[in-house]
């Protein structure tokens, strides 16, 4: 008789556990997105908010697209720094969409937080359409927007170096943020590289918010070097102005 009471009262809480809703699951929100038309062999970035809408923190184990979908040119493109979401805070993630082929595409982005089963699960969408010809693209474009975004690289480094960047935040805040920026400027240059002249453009624009003083508690240097370097971010933007769509 003991025993089978013991067997019930564990099949008990065994379906108290199957059956009761994970609260940190149901607080995790985003949204989906669609990146309209976008021409073939380019690349457009989404930037992706994810929030916690829980009392509690919640920690995401992994941010995917769908395997078994049917486009494969949606992905994610960087991941956020920290995957934990602090009480009603909230992480940002790129999605990136590069059709390799004219016509529609759709693919679900799933988001974990420890269970089997995706927390929250959202659909992007998008639609490719044919490359035109570029008809002014100057001659050695790209080899010309990457020596000066080497310049601006160089100019990081020489800065970051003799310590003459002075951060907002301090100690080991400022180190990730030098991290994040460093790799943003890396990930602008590969887009160049590859001749994905409005991503690349997109990416500056976002590097220059984080130098531009507005508002400084956001920007990630500061000093007279940091203006500096916003002007040679600001030189490098306006040198997309050609026909590169």
């Amino acid at each position: 008789m003991r025993s089978s009471k013991i067997l019930m009262n564990v099949l008990i809480i065994f379906l108290v556990a199957i059956l009761s809703p994970d609260l940190s699951e149901s607080a995790i929100y985003t949204q989906g997105y669609d990146f309209g038309n976008v021409k073939v062999d380019s690349t457009q970035i989404n930037l992706v908010n994810i929030s916690n809408r829980d009392s509690l923190p919640v920690v995401l184990t992994w941010i995917s697209i769908d395997k078994d979908a049917s486009c494969s040119d949606i992905s994610v493109v960087t991941l956020p720094e920290s995957m934990t979401i602090s009480p009603n805070g909230s992480v940002n993630v790129e999605i990136g969409y590069s059709p390799s082929f004219v016509g529609e595409c759709s693919a679900s982005l799933r988001i974990f937080t420890g269970s089997p089963l995706p927390s929250n699960q959202v659909i992007f969408t998008g639609t490719g359409i044919e490359q035109e010809p570029m008809e002014t693209e100057p001659n050695n474009i790209s080899q010309i927007l990457l020596e000066k975004l080497k310049e601006i690289i160089d100019y990081t480094n020489e800065s970051i170096r003799y310590k003459t960047f002075k951060s907002h935040e301090q100690d080991k805040l400022s180190e990730n943020r030098m991290k994040t920026f460093k790799k943003m400027l890396a990930v602008t240059y590969h887009l160049i590289e590859n001749d994905h002249f409005g991503a690349a453009q997109n990416k500056l624009r976002a590097i220059y918010k984080k130098v531009d003083g507005k508002p400084k508690s956001n920007d990630f240097v500061s000093s007279d070097k940091a203006a500096h370097l916003a002007l040679l971010i600001n030189d490098l933007i306006d040198s997309f102005n050609f026909d590169y769509e």
